[in-house]
């Protein structure tokens, strides 16, 4: 006799199967499944047709013709085996309801099954798997909400299924109704209320700026959002006085779009009318801070140090705290400095390796033995200079000054300087990435090529690199 219905190795998830098969002659037929007799049944018109038990992972089957008593050479062996364990799928990208506001996504994870995997689709579209079990695939999506269907079977027609949801916006949003819409006139103590509509479920920033567009901290002040209304607030320090701020605000939608806007008010900022103090008894050595070090601006590679130092009265304590001008206040005292000699309060800032930032303050708070807190600021400005190795990608350099390509696109400063510069027919680079620099016509160019100094804007302010 002959099976026909199975091949050499079957699979299957069930916990018997149905083996079917030709005679010569019609005649009782015996099935064996791992050389044990497991059914019989006569043949009819010389076929035949049975189910048997599988009572093993791995089962072998073979058939016998039996014609009074005698019982036939077997049948060629198939193997079954039998297989309930569905695969392990795992999706690691997109995570479920992901909002993105690009037309593709990225469709990533890994798959295995204990005996053999026979097919891995996503959204009904077969998928290469490597030897690992891993597989990428780049999908389109569609505007609004997709449906990511990633389905893995087996041999024996168990599957895994993992849905995701992807929902995409590919509209970029559009921030209203900016305040100030004014210019207004400030001091120290006044609040600033900063505020603008945009779809809701965003976050919110804002910026002050100096007109030549730096800004006064990375990202901006943070702001709360009610029902698409944006509001953030901001206190007027003591000591400070300021002409013509720009105020910078910024959205960053859930799909992740950044959009941002310049208020129309310019912000102004005045010295208060000095009160004057009640008559009190004169302190005949009042306490001050005087010497104050660094008293000249200082620009610091990573590792290197800048000494900051003052006089003041013995037995008070010191601290000393880097900020950006125009940066929110701390509740932070700082770092601690040591009274070296009495009155001669010092500490050592090192330069951290990855920390750039340009026109950093440096701030005393100094409490004396009897309880009063003085505070100053250095007349010296620190620079912490980045290697020019690392200036960030999608640069263009002009001279030695570099814009963030988003940034040029907005900056009327930016844009003029390179019109000009073009025209001039002078050399520009365009940093493409980490490794690769090009010039105006995109031939590499070596970093050799590149200025000695270059100071760096971007939406977050000015920086410097160095060679």
């Amino acid at each position: 006799p002959t099976i026909t219905n199975l091949d050499q190795v079957n699979y299957t998830n069930q916990d018997a199967i149905i083996v079917e098969g030709t005679v010569t002659a019609d005649a009782k037929v015996n099935v064996y499944v791992n050389d044990e007799k497991a059914a019989e049944v006569e043949s009819e018109n010389k076929i035949f047709s049975v189910e048997v038990d599988l009572p093993e992972e791995s089962n072998t089957i073979k058939v016998t013709g039996e014609l009074n008593g005698i019982e036939t050479e077997p049948s060629q062996e198939v193997v079954v085996i039998k297989d309930k364990v569905a695969p392990v799928l795992v999706v690691e990208s997109p995570v479920d309801n992901l909002k993105i506001k690009e037309e593709a996504v990225h469709v990533i994870g890994n798959v295995t099954d204990d005996i053999r995997l026979a097919r891995l689709e996503i959204n009904g579209v077969e998928v290469e798997v490597d030897e690992e079990g891993n597989f990428h695939q780049r999908l389109m999506v569609d505007q609004g909400e997709n449906l990511i269907t990633v389905k893995a079977m087996d041999g024996a027609g168990n599957e895994a299924v993992v849905e995701r949801r992807v929902f995409v916006d590919l509209e970029e949003p559009v921030i209203t109704n900016i305040q100030p819409a004014e210019d207004l006139e400030l001091e120290a103590g006044d609040e600033l209320v900063v505020s603008f509509n945009a779809p809701s479920g965003g976050e919110g920033y804002f910026l002050l700026m100096l007109d030549f567009g730096m800004s006064s901290r990375d990202m901006g002040i943070p702001m709360a959002e009610e029902d698409g209304l944006y509001v953030g607030t901001w206190t007027v320090p003591e000591d400070m006085e300021a002409e013509n701020l720009m105020i910078e605000v910024v959205y960053i939608s859930p799909y992740g779009h950044e959009v941002s806007a310049i208020a129309e008010g310019r912000i102004r900022i005045v010295a208060g009318e000095e009160e004057e103090d009640p008559v009190e008894p004169v302190d005949p050595e009042p306490a001050t801070i005087e010497n104050l070090v660094p008293n000249t601006d200082v620009q610091l590679r990573s590792g290197e140090t800048v000494e900051i130092s003052f006089n003041s009265t013995p037995g008070g304590t010191a601290y000393y705290r880097l900020i950006l001008p125009f940066a929110p206040e701390s509740n932070r005292p700082g770092v601690e400095m040591v009274e070296v000699t009495p009155g001669f309060y010092q500490a050592t800032y090192r330069a951290h390796e990855g920390v750039i930032a340009s026109n950093l303050q440096v701030e005393i708070i100094f409490v004396t033995a009897e309880g009063e807190t003085l505070t100053a600021i250095a007349d010296g400005r620190i620079t912490l200079v980045g290697d020019i190795e690392e200036l960030p990608e999608n640069t263009v350099i002009i001279g030695d000054e570099a814009f963030d390509m988003n940034y040029l696109e907005r900056d009327a400063y930016a844009q003029s300087k390179l019109i000009e510069w073009l025209d001039a027919g002078k050399p520009l680079y365009i940093k493409l990435d980490m490794n690769t620099i090009v010039n105006y016509q995109g031939q590499l160019v070596s970093i050799d090529e590149l200025p000695v100094v270059i100071k760096y804007m971007d939406p977050s302010g000015m920086k410097v690199y160095a060679k």
